[in-house]
């Protein structure tokens, strides 16, 4: 192992280390969430009203025929799994869309998941599923009268031919909601989509992700440690992914939440950190320049009283303070806080 090498994982050692004790919390494997969409795969059918194709209607789920000719029905010649899908086609301009009302709770966290298959889809918009968060629904625990509290997250929009895609949207519910809509949606166009596999469960991992540096300034051969913010932080069972897009500039050597960055040559670097399913990532970008003489704050090519004045008025800095990577040049006698001994370290060398 080369001393690079060792460095490396001295630094990712204790980092560790120190991140494990500020999370003295109990860890509890995740438990599987059941889904709350009923009939998500489309496979219970019954005889319904004639606006659905051959009068075959999926159990659960209601049809809106918005404007247009479009075509609604249950296939089984095209499908993620099971047996069936649901099918809506426009030969024509049309919009049309399906709906299910789904019973949650206030203040919390779920996930949608869908899978969706397009042909020929050309519409301004295009496919997707859309929500929308109510406090009461007709017909629900003896309401008369929708009640709606306003519009919710949808999943990422597609157009064109599209194989089978997954779609996935994280969804915080106000707190007095009871119920949301799910609406697979066929957007204003013309070609054919299908849905299969909808599904709706309250999410207990991660609701965000950042970085707690979105940009450092590094000299050649200096090390760096970035650490991501995961929320919420007892998350369990988390893996994320560390890439660089410039490996020439920096070398990454991650674990877990925490990264050392190694400058290499001078150069511009993305360092990018991400769920292992991509549906959150943050990013951080990397400066790299030629190392220059140690304590020139002023970049001038030598010590001077600029240079003590600047080191003098980030006294008292360490390592906890949000500006570090920036003043951290300063420390010169690298004990990660700025302190008397570093502006004695300057003046002796302008006064000798």
């Amino acid at each position: 192992m080369t001393s690079m090498s060792r460095r490396i994982s001295v630094i990712l050692f204790f980092c560790f280390m120190m991140q494990a004790l500020s999370f003295v919390t109990a860890v509890h494997a995740s438990e599987p969430q059941p889904d709350l969409v009923s009939n998500g795969g489309f496979e219970s059918v019954k005889s319904g009203a004639g606006k659905w194709a051959a009068g075959a209607e999926p159990v659960g789920w209601g049809l809106w025929l918005a404007s247009g000719t479009g075509k609604a029905s249950v296939t089984g010649d095209v499908y993620h799994t099971g047996t069936q899908a649901v099918q809506l086609e426009h030969l024509a301009l049309s919009r049309t869309g399906l709906s299910q009302d789904v019973p949650i709770a206030g203040g919390q966290t779920y996930k949608l998941s869908v899978w969706v298959k397009t042909k020929d889809v050309n519409s301004g918009i295009g496919v997707f599923v859309r929500t929308q968060f109510f406090k009461s629904i007709k017909g629900f625990d003896g309401k008369t009268l929708d009640e709606k509290i306003g519009s919710g997250p949808s999943t990422e929009e597609l157009t064109g031919t599209q194989d089978w895609m997954k779609r996935e949207v994280i969804i915080n519910s106000p707190e007095d909601a009871k119920y949301i809509r799910l609406e697979p949606f066929f957007e204003t166009g013309t070609g054919t989509v299908w849905f299969d596999d909808i599904s709706l469960v309250k999410w207990n991992s991660v609701t965000g992700l950042a970085l707690d540096q979105t940009s450092v300034t590094m000299d050649t051969k200096q090390t760096a440690v970035l650490t991501a913010k995961v929320t919420p932080e007892n998350v369990s069972g988390l893996s994320l992914q560390w890439r660089v897009d410039n490996k020439d500039a920096v070398q990454v050597e991650a674990q877990g939440s925490l990264a050392v960055l190694t400058a290499l040559k001078p150069g511009k670097a993305i360092v990018t950190v991400m769920t292992e399913d991509g549906t959150f990532a943050a990013t951080s970008e990397i400066t790299v320049k030629e190392a220059g003489i140690q304590g020139d704050l002023t970049n001038d090519g030598k010590i001077t009283v600029g240079d003590l004045a600047m080191a003098a008025a980030h006294f008292g800095k360490d390592t906890s303070s949000p500006d570090w990577e920036t003043v951290k040049a300063a420390d010169v006698n690298g004990d990660h806080k700025i302190d008397r001994s570093d502006l004695m370290w300057f003046a002796e060398r302008i006064f000798p």
